[in-house]
């Protein structure tokens, strides 16, 4: 190791949440964090998703290290005391200059090793609080004083949307000189490349070229709200001959979605893919691209399919109404409403004109405000901020 790296500010990122959005959040941030400024080390568990070890090696191959330390999603008295212990173990061991967790469960247990190790400057990215999550209300109740509880070990919080900070400044969660909107980012593909890609992978689905594709990417999990986009593709099956309805994704509701396939009778317009990664490939087989989310904080689906100019109608929750202007890059409807859904899928499909100004119009938005390198960036210049207080 130089001299000059010697003086690089020490930074360990936790997480136990590695899917989804906060997979991709933390990927991103490690592995394209400036080396020369930053040694980074991530602390994380690869039980939520088997898949994420795949992440771990690319990590390793860039020069990061990497602990991994089991994590459950769950509280589990048990396993959460150790978990906590080895963090602390790390943290004593290493002496970073900056503890940044990520998530809820992670969040509670690093930063309270954090604190106990006199971390100069511990940093949480809640990603969407535990206590917004599909709970009943005891148990978010719970989740609300553990975060308040944990908040008071916090010196900085940066959120992924305006939304969310707008709910840590409401409930009294974070001052509003300690907390920051970082948002999420994503890399602008090339569009002739992107169309190039959309005949050859709608062949492999056994898609037309003229068919009207209506479509979302994620996990097939109860907060992607996908039986909200089945029940609005029954309603439209008959009204939209042209259109077919895709999934694409993975998870614990896979059989649950085909069999309300079968029962609903759309089994010739509609089909669930199987896909565990880089799910990029597929976002240019879309013509209108469906995010029926009951919770998010900054999705990464929506941003992509965005990215390459497809036209978004999207459930008005969490971050998402901070992304998409209603009628401007994209419409947005109320949460759960069926109707609504299918009424704005409907006036995607019936008007091309319309279709293709609101994709554009969403391209320009991402690829000016919603890049990754920005991303990065912004939370670089937010470390060095916060160790000169």
């Amino acid at each position: 190791m130089t001299a000059a790296n010697d003086q690089r500010i020490k930074v360990v990122e936790i997480l136990e949440a590695t899917t989804g959005g906060t997979r991709r959040h933390l990927s991103d941030l490690v592995t394209r964090i400036d080396k020369d400024r930053f040694d980074v080390s991530v602390i994380c568990s690869t039980l939520r998703d088997p898949a994420f070890a795949d992440d771990v090696q690319n990590m390793r191959a860039l020069g990061v290290t990497v602990v991994e330390i089991p994590m459950l999603r769950k509280i589990c008295p048990m396993n959460d005391p150790i978990a906590f212990w080895r963090i602390w173990r790390y943290l004593v061991a290493e002496k970073p200059d900056i503890v940044h967790t990520h998530s809820s469960k992670a969040g509670f247990l690093g930063r309270l090793a954090a604190k106990l190790t006199r971390t100069r400057l511990v940093v949480h990215t809640p990603h969407l609080f535990a206590f917004e999550m599909e709970a009943s209300d005891i148990l978010k109740a719970f989740f609300f004083r553990l975060e308040q509880f944990a908040s008071r070990m916090t010196d900085m919080t940066i959120c992924v949307s305006p939304c969310e900070k707008e709910t840590a400044l409401r409930l009294g969660l974070v001052s509003p000189k300690d907390c920051s909107v970082v948002l999420n980012g994503v890399d602008i593909p090339d569009a002739s490349v992107s169309e190039r890609n959309r005949a050859q992978k709608r062949k492999e689905l056994g898609l037309a070229e003229d068919d009207i594709v209506i479509g979302s990417i994620g996990r097939f999990t109860r907060q992607k709200g996908y039986d909200y986009f089945l029940a609005a593709a029954k309603l439209l099956a008959d009204k939209l001959p042209g259109a077919r309805f895709v999934l694409i994704g993975n998870g614990e509701l896979r059989g649950e979605i085909e069999r309300t396939i079968k029962e609903s009778g759309i089994a010739n317009r509609c089909i669930a893919v199987s896909a565990h990664d880089d799910f990029s490939q597929y976002y240019p087989i879309f013509d209108i691209f469906v995010l029926t989310s009951l919770w998010e904080g900054m999705p990464y689906a929506m941003l992509e399919a965005m990215s390459i100019g497809r036209a978004v109608a999207a459930f008005k929750t969490g971050g998402i109404a901070d992304v998409i202007t209603d009628h401007k890059d994209g419409l947005l409807v109320s949460p759960r409403n069926t109707e609504e859904l299918a009424s704005a899928i409907s006036t995607l499909a019936t008007e091309p004109q319309k279709r293709e100004d609101l994709g554009q119009a969403a391209r320009l938005l991402i690829s000016s405000e919603y890049k990754v390198e920005t991303m990065v960036h912004r939370t670089e210049d937010l470390y060095v901020q916060g160790l000169q207080v």
